[in-house]
């Protein structure tokens, strides 16, 4: 049985996202913190973490960078209560699999671990782990990005990606900074949508 640790500063979300997990098969753990939870990961080896992004104290994201050392790091699924495109493509670059918003939905949570569980199978297998090098957020490339961009404004001509320690900031002529996280909202969660999206596009 594969094991999933819950990490989130509310109570209330512990109990319901651990509550799907376990009706999805998995064995489950919680932490309330990322300070309890960077000593339970390498103490009990979660094959999952679903992870809140902000959290008093230690965040999702600095959670997920700090056991990114670690021999055989979990699968990190980010979760958020709110529709943050920036924190989503930070964390995707930083190498979460997956972003989901809350509510989480079984759904949507269950096709996202089997595509997790798919992708983590053929990085053990080639000993390498997949980074998003050319599939810029990890999630999306950078077509994706130009597509969803263009049917919300239009052409909007240069996408400026700029990649750095800090995580993946996007620059479009003409648009705001919430414009363009609207429009990558949208083709997240279209992404993750559709259960029949290969795990490689």
């Amino acid at each position: 049985m594969q094991t999933a640790l819950v990490v989130d500063d509310s109570p209330i979300e512990l109990v319901l996202v651990k509550t799907l997990l376990e009706k999805l098969g998995f064995a489950t753990l919680t932490a309330s913190s990322g300070e309890e939870a960077l000593k339970l990961i390498p103490e009990k080896s979660p094959h999952f973490v679903i992870c809140d992004i902000s959290m008093p104290g230690m965040s999702g994201i600095e959670l997920l960078k700090a056991t990114r050392h670690f021999k055989q790091p979990p699968v990190f699924i980010m979760a958020t209560g709110m529709d943050d495109a920036e924190h989503a493509v930070t964390s995707l670059h930083h190498g979460a699999y997956g972003y989901l918003t809350k509510p989480l939905k079984e759904d949507l949570l269950r096709e996202t671990l089997r595509k997790a569980t798919l992708r983590r199978q053929r990085e053990l297998e080639t000993g390498q782990e997949q980074h998003a090098d050319n599939a810029v957020t990890g999630l999306l490339t950078h077509r994706e990005i130009a597509g969803s961009i263009a049917a919300s404004y239009g052409d909007r001509g240069a996408i400026v990606i700029t990649v750095g320690n800090e995580g993946v900031r996007i620059g479009v002529e003409g648009l705001t900074q919430q414009q363009i996280q609207d429009a990558l909202c949208t083709a997240i969660h279209y992404n993750f949508s559709f259960p029949d999206r290969d795990i490689n596009s």
